[in-house]
């Protein structure tokens, strides 16, 4: 993740949420979106209590695009794809980062996203387990 964001300029964590800004090429809408893919990783009041899936992905017209996906995570698990795009969770539709800290912050110890699969195959439901991340009390 170090070597991501120094190659990426202008880092900003925000709500359990790395953006990582391009000063040279990205526009504001090519944010490179961390969603909580490691443990350990410090805790800040803004951060905590946000569950952790363990992918990369970025927020499209579509919902959110999924970039690359942390072996061994809970989207790892669940068989998420670079390409695949999450466009609910919990019935929640993914328009912005807020929708993203909204349904995960409201989540229990499991969801259900709706994936756009990169294959073509369609859109299906895939349910997660929150057994890695933080969880709302």
């Amino acid at each position: 993740m170090k070597r991501t964001l120094q190659r990426s300029g202008l880092a900003i964590a925000l709500l359990g949420i790395a953006f990582a800004f391009n000063t040279n090429t990205a526009s504001a809408d090519q944010r490179l979106l961390l969603i909580n893919p490691g443990s350990g990783s410090s805790c800040h009041s803004h951060t905590c209590g946000i569950p952790k899936l363990g992918f990369y992905g970025r927020i499209t017209c579509q919902g959110l695009r999924v970039t690359q996906v942390v072996r061994g995570s809970e989207a790892w698990r669940i068989g998420l794809e670079p390409g695949d795009v999450i466009v609910k969770i919990d019935n929640v539709r993914i328009h912005d980062e807020h929708d993203y800290r909204f349904a995960m912050r409201n989540a229990g110890r499991h969801i259900d996203l709706l994936v756009r699969d990169t294959r073509g195959r369609g859109l299906f439901w895939v349910h997660a387990h929150l057994d890695g991340g933080l969880y709302r009390r």
